[in-house]
């Protein structure tokens, strides 16, 4: 066999380096050589090229075998040396292995040579390999480390028995631990209680069946809150199939996971929602159809029976009072609509709360009395300090829905209410001994549609929306609303307002059997209605202060006849009316007439539109249906005798 070598020999004796290469070449090898004799011709052999191997003499006159090994040694080259000698002894032989010769030989013994050569070459190559391979794997290493560092999910690294040796900076960031908490199973410390059993079960059961592991859990950190993460981890192996560790990966899923409960929180919100308004479908049916019965139902035996004085004034009453319980649901749902549009606005006016107080108990005192409840009202401040600026149909209608509610609510003991002064707000109170509301229902029972329970549906009626429009009105007033009350012991219901008092002169209180009185008799209506019963109906309520009234079923007749007739002293105009609307009609009219007095009435009734009605030229406005004594305080401030 003929296998090229490239030797550098370190030799003086010509004699000594034919016998070698004559040994070398009788062994199959054609050689490449190079003979030196000094450190500095062997320092420029070690330049000029890669050698196989380097073959020394043990004693040279200027150099010398130990002193060529550590020149080999300081260039830190990995080449086989053997070193031949005519004279070593055992003890210089030991010393030079000590010092990493790979072989040593007698010069007058070459025949181990070739062997020699062989065994150190394969040594040589071996270790070629070795070096070869771990610079790879630390290259690998280095890259994955660097890969590891950088990446925006969390890793981490195994044992073959599932010990955690390596996590990234990620891993760490997202479950809060330290590179040293996280190794062997201190990463377990993190994860959430609930699920660390089955987590450690499940990541046991993989490591023993060399499975793929997959996983969500929680960590939870040092300030409590929690982080949600997917776990994957694979078997790693080596090149005989044994697996030797596990690489794996978390990822941050919390976001998802908030998401999703939101997904869910909004799915069962909406659910509720449709629950809630087929309810209140269903329920408001049955509230605007029981008054109904009884005004249809009593208005047409009035008509078609012939009855006593007595009877008819018993089912007139019956007639009005079911007339109010619809008007007080229409407005209830009318104003939750504007509340959801956002066209609720406050328009604030010089009011006095012990009036109002006042007012509340007079409404309410009769049916306190009929169901045996006693109605308590508590006031603190003076008449001069009493006054403030709010938005007077609001508060009112928040008191009015809290105390009719108590009573509903309310078999036996009292109802009370009033108001503290509580540094810069007024704090008003409605307590009862009713049946109580749960704590669970405390928020909820503020919400549109809401009630305590089906069965408090069906048994005290309601629309399901006081309460809401009440805590909108509130809000707007500048306060809150809250309630305390636990079942079976009673509530009490507080909200508040801001206490910026006024001084004003106290209003002239009149009784309103006097309200007539005050009036004249001659005035010159005329009556702008396109509803015949609504005509017919004004007409006979200012029956007794007009001397003469006329009548316009739309716009363009009411301005033709105001044309002919300047002289009249009250326009009552209907805003929603044909050809020309109430509006126009009337800025039509103040165009040539600016003494008329006008006052708007319409069965709108939304936030904003006696603002529009003043804005167009009128000088007052009034809600349908009419009730006759308002109108008359209204027309007093005109017309007063």
């Amino acid at each position: 066999m003929d296998i090229p070598i490239r030797i550098l020999i370190i030799e003086d004796s010509e004699t000594d380096r034919e016998l070698l290469l004559h040994e070398l070449k009788r062994g199959g090898y054609i050689v490449e050589y190079l003979c030196v004799e000094t450190a500095e011709a062997m320092n420029a052999a070690l330049d000029l090229q890669e050698w196989d191997i380097i073959i020394s003499d043990y004693s040279l006159p200027h150099f010398d075998g130990l002193s060529a090994l550590k020149i080999v040694k300081k260039r830190n080259i990995d080449i086989p040396f053997i070193l031949v000698s005519g004279t070593i002894g055992e003890e210089l032989a030991v010393q030079a292995m000590k010092e990493g010769v790979s072989d040593y030989m007698m010069k007058g013994n070459l025949n181990r040579m070739v062997p020699a050569i062989e065994r150190e070459l394969k040594d040589a190559k071996i270790r070629v390999q070795s070096k070869l391979a771990e610079a790879a794997l630390k290259e690998s290493e280095i890259r994955f480390r660097v890969l590891a560092e950088s990446a925006p999910v969390g890793i981490f690294t195994t044992d073959a028995h599932g010990s955690t040796e390596y996590v990234n900076p990620r891993w760490s960031e997202i479950s809060k631990l330290s590179f040293g908490e996280a190794l062997k199973d201190g990463w377990l410390n993190a994860v959430h209680p609930e699920d660390r059993e089955k987590l450690a079960l499940n990541w046991q059961q993989s490591t023993l069946n060399n499975t793929e592991s997959k996983a969500e859990y929680r960590f939870v950190h040092p300030d409590g809150t929690e982080a949600w993460v997917i776990g994957n981890a694979v078997p790693q192996e080596d090149k005989n199939g044994n697996i030797v560790g596990y690489i794996g990966t978390i990822t941050d899923i919390t976001e998802r996971k908030k998401m999703e409960a939101e997904l869910i929180v909004a799915k069962e919100n909406a659910e509720e929602s449709d629950r809630l308004k087929t309810a209140f479908l269903q329920n408001i049916s049955h509230e605007i159809r029981t008054p109904l019965n009884s005004i249809v139902g009593f208005s047409r035996i009035i008509a078609d029976t012939e009855l006593s004085d007595e009877t008819f004034d018993n089912y007139a009453t019956i007639i009005e009072n079911s007339s109010t319980h619809l008007m007080s649901i229409i407005d209830d749902i009318i104003q939750i609509a504007t509340i959801e549009a956002g066209q609720e606005k406050i328009h604030g006016a010089e009011i006095s709360i012990n009036s109002l107080c006042t007012l509340m108990y007079d409404r309410f005192a009769t049916n306190a009395r009929i169901q045996n409840i006693s109605l308590l009202c508590n006031t603190v401040l003076g008449e001069d300090e009493a006054y403030i600026l709010t938005d007077d149909s609001k508060l009112t209608q928040v008191l009015n829905n809290l105390i009719r509610n108590a009573l509903k609510f309310t078999k036996h003991g009292f109802v009370s209410f009033g108001y503290q002064v509580v540094g810069s707000a007024l704090k008003f109170f409605v307590e009862d001994t009713g049946i109580g509301i749960a704590p669970e229902m405390h928020e909820k029972i503020f919400k549109r549609f809401r009630q305590v329970e089906s069965t408090a549906t069906r048994n005290f009626g309601g629309s399901g929306l006081g309460l809401a429009i009440s805590k909108s009105n509130v809000e707007l007033l500048g306060g809150r609303i809250w309630v305390e009350s636990e079942i079976g012991k009673g509530s009490k219901f507080y909200f508040t307002i801001p206490y910026s008092p006024t001084r004003v002169e106290k209003p002239e209180i009149i009784s309103m059997e006097h309200l007539i009185v005050d009036l004249p008799n001659n005035l010159k209506i005329l009556i702008v209605e396109d509803e015949k019963a609504v005509d017919i109906y004004l007409s006979l309520v200012l029956k007794s202060i007009g001397v003469e009234i006329l009548h316009a079923k739309n716009g363009v007749d009411a301005v033709a006849i105001c044309r002919k007739r300047p002289d009249f002293d009250l326009i009552l105009m209907d805003i929603k009316i044909p050809v020309m609307n109430g509006y126009e009609a009337v800025r039509e009219i103040r165009k040539f007439n600016s003494d008329v007095i006008i006052i708007a009435q319409t069965a709108y009734a939304l936030s904003g539109d006696r603002e529009k009605s003043i804005e167009a030229g009128c000088n007052d406005y009034i809600t349908k249906p009419i009730n006759r004594n308002t109108l008359y305080e209204m027309l007093r401030r005109y017309f007063s005798v």
